[in-house]
């Protein structure tokens, strides 16, 4: 059981790491493509 427990806590404390991350660099290209389209929907609005 302390093996598994040590095998699969590592997995489990880089898969709560990496969601964080991801949601990190999701958040910037989201960010990105809105700042690149809003001058755009501005130019169509207007």
């Amino acid at each position: 059981l302390r093996e598994i427990e040590g095998a699969e806590g590592r997995p489990r404390e880089s898969l709560e790491v990496l969601p964080s991350l991801l949601e990190g660099a999701e958040l910037g290209e989201v960010r990105l493509v809105v700042a690149s389209l809003d001058p755009d929907l501005g130019a169509i609005d207007g």
